[in-house]
């Protein structure tokens, strides 16, 4: 079982897996701010990425989730209701065999 830990922040409770070497990934969020969308890690004050359109936003979220700096690209409507998320296929190494 995964350990997590909590912080607490003046906006919200945040909790995070934590992997074995102790650090915590983090979520990266596809968010409407001012008439732009912003990508903003979870927890983060300030946005990775803003940009004037979702299609952008998005894919730069992607790209975080597949170079490995976040776990999940959660992607919000511009009501701030959540609307999609990705996450990264975990690969387990192994090959299947055709030969029995």
């Amino acid at each position: 079982m995964a350990k997590t830990k909590t912080t607490s922040t003046k906006k919200a409770t945040v909790s995070r897996k934590l992997t074995k070497a102790g650090k915590a990934k983090s979520r990266v969020h596809v968010i409407p701010q001012q008439g732009k969308w912003a990508v903003r890690k979870e927890g983060a004050k300030r946005a990775v990425a803003v940009v004037s359109d979702k299609v952008t936003a998005v894919s730069r979220a992607k790209k975080l989730v597949k170079s490995g700096s976040s776990t999940t690209a959660v992607v919000h409507k511009k009501d701030g209701t959540i609307s999609s998320s990705y996450s990264a296929k975990k690969t387990t190494g192994k090959k299947s065999s055709a030969k029995r």
